[in-house]
């Protein structure tokens, strides 16, 4: 339990928030207690029926959100056209040309 803790604090180093998933209740008690004393908050101990939990809200929270939503058109913008490019006059004068 130890070394599963300590290498999820390696991997996050405080960037990511990382979720601990155990399927023993105890288990999930252990690494909470672990994680409190590491004062670790991107750390969470969770049990399979609290991730199950978790995403079942989430997705129910995403169909409210777009049921009978209807995504805005997209808008195509055209972009411009680069300017075309001039050719630059010869700095030759016309007499200069040897024929």
């Amino acid at each position: 339990m130890t070394a599963r803790v300590e290498h999820a604090l390696n991997l996050t180093r405080g960037r990511l928030k990382l979720w601990l998933v155990f399927e023993d209740d105890a288990a999930v008690a252990e690494a909470r207690s672990l994680i409190q004393l590491k004062k670790a908050r991107n750390l969470l101990a969770l049990s399979r029926s609290d991730l199950e939990y978790r995403h079942e809200k989430a997705v129910r929270q995403i169909l409210e959100r777009y049921a009978g939503h209807t995504p805005p058109p997209v808008e195509t913008v055209e972009e411009p056209k680069p300017a075309s490019r001039r050719r630059a006059a010869s700095r030759q004068p016309a007499e200069a040309v040897s024929g």
